[in-house]
């Protein structure tokens, strides 16, 4: 990608750089994904069509929760899988093949703009 500086010296005051992260950076950012993906998977693992959903889990429900996110075939579709990682691979294709006009991104911090080829209607028209 061509990175090209634009006209005008305003570029530092435009974009200034990060002084603070929200969710006290790395780890708090880390614990976010993590505690959620948590809660996901309990509320999903813990709630059915017969029982609902029983909140606090008790003890013999945390067992049941452990022996079926343990078998992962019951609740994860590898062919799914494959076509979903078909479907990116098919993308990412369409996006190096199907030319496009390229247009200029955000300024960024060191005054420099990307250039990126836009052909999302191309590549949709081509997958139909």
């Amino acid at each position: 990608m061509d990175k090209s500086k634009p006209s005008g010296s305003g570029c530092a005051v435009l974009n200034p750089r990060t002084t603070h992260r929200e969710f006290m950076g790395f780890p708090g950012s880390v614990a976010v994904m993590t505690i959620t993906t948590i809660v996901l998977y309990v509320w999903y693992f813990s709630c059915n069509e017969t029982a609902g959903c029983q909140l606090p889990v008790t003890q013999s429900q945390w067992s049941a929760i452990a022996a079926h996110a343990a078998d992962y075939r019951s609740y994860v579709s590898l062919e799914a899988l494959a076509i979903y990682t078909m479907w990116w691979s098919w993308l990412v294709v369409l996006y190096f093949v199907i030319p496009g006009r390229t247009v200029q991104g955000v300024v960024l911090r060191n005054c420099q703009r990307l250039d990126y080829p836009i052909n999302g209607l191309s590549s949709f028209l081509v997958t139909l």
